[in-house]
């Protein structure tokens, strides 16, 4: 004999477990599309790259190439195409410079809001102390939320750059300045 109680309990949790269900599900969809169009993104930077390699001009001719395809993709975007460059900019670095986080993020393992954790708190770090940065950023983010883990990680990454914070300090003491940049209506 089972208790009318248990009967309402089902019947009103029937529906929840649907909508969690769905909403798993939608996740997975969500984080697909992100990865893909990130993908994207940092193939139109390689390609502004590939395209500036042939001029004399480089720096020029890239940030021309790179204007010119976010441009295009910011018409489809309705984007600017700074915003646009900007994300550029974002996929690559993740696509190219932390592939393991990606890769986490792609399986399920952490998120997107964990990536971006993992990319500024490294932003700072020599490319050869990326990697072990990033393998233990990622077991430390599968245990809790973004902004949960973000100063543990942001702590990991300056224990392993190589440089002291007295170095890092001085360093950027040293090249200080003051910029006075001409605005509207005599600003």
């Amino acid at each position: 004999m089972t208790s009318l109680g248990t009967i309402g309990i089902r019947e009103r949790f029937a529906p929840l477990a649907d909508i969690v269900h769905e909403t798993a599900m939608v996740e997975k969809l969500i984080t697909r599309a992100q990865i893909v169009q990130l993908q994207v993104l940092a193939r139109a930077g390689a390609l502004a790259e590939q395209q500036a390699a042939e001029s004399s001009a480089r720096v020029q001719a890239h940030d021309m190439a790179l204007r010119a395809i976010a441009a295009e993709l910011g018409g489809v975007l309705r984007l600017t195409d700074r915003t646009v460059q900007r994300r550029i900019t974002q996929a690559r670095t993740i696509v190219e410079d932390y592939p393991a986080s990606l890769k986490a993020w792609e399986a399920g393992i952490i998120t997107r809001g964990h990536v971006d954790v993992i990319v500024e708190a490294g932003a700072d770090l020599p490319a050869d102390i990326r990697r072990p940065f990033e393998a233990v950023a990622i077991q430390r983010c599968r245990r809790d939320t973004p902004n949960r883990v973000r100063a543990e990680i942001e702590v990991l990454a300056l224990q392993m750059h190589p440089r002291s914070f007295t170095e890092r300090h001085q360093d950027a003491a040293a090249h200080r300045a003051v910029r006075v940049i001409p605005g509207r209506d005599g600003m």
